[in-house]
């Protein structure tokens, strides 16, 4: 269907504005406007390291092969989850999928994220390393936040 003059081309815009952003092998628009299937040979080899780095780069660490494969991932996500359900059962709150969703978004932004890249072993060396308090401290805001802000 054809767009009138007066509907906007989002992507386009946006492309317009922040031409570097459209470059970004990381952006969903480099992704949209780059698709594997009508890439040049050359072009497949570089989307296909992009995916590659991705996927690597954006793993979790139950992902990756114990002592042997290198990922980077944010410590806090793990700890947060392992802690989550604990957390919102001596709170006594909803723990529907939406109320966990909610908790965890909510502590892992009041938390402070920490990046760390090394093998299985080596992560959660690092994870071992943050203070327990931290975590609690997140997940008591984010349960009180959902308490006097109910999801539904």
């Amino acid at each position: 269907m054809a767009k009138t003059r007066r509907e906007l081309d989002k992507d386009l815009m946006f492309q317009k504005i922040m031409p570097a952003i459209a470059d970004n092998p990381f952006s969903t628009v480099y992704n949209a406007n780059h698709s594997a299937d009508n890439a040049t040979p050359d072009e497949q080899s570089n989307h296909d390291a992009f995916q590659s780095l991705r996927k690597k780069v954006f793993s979790s660490t139950y992902m990756c092969d114990p002592g042997t494969e290198i990922s980077v991932i944010n410590i806090m996500e793990n700890l947060v989850l392992g802690y989550l359900d604990s957390a919102m059962k001596k709170f006594n709150v909803c723990t529907c999928d939406k109320c966990k969703c909610y908790v965890a978004a909510f502590a892992l932004n009041a938390a402070e994220s920490k990046y760390v890249s090394g093998t299985q072993d080596e992560i959660r060396a690092a994870e071992a390393e943050v203070p327990q308090k931290v975590i609690t401290d997140a997940l008591i805001k984010a349960v009180i936040s959902l308490r006097s802000n109910p999801q539904h």
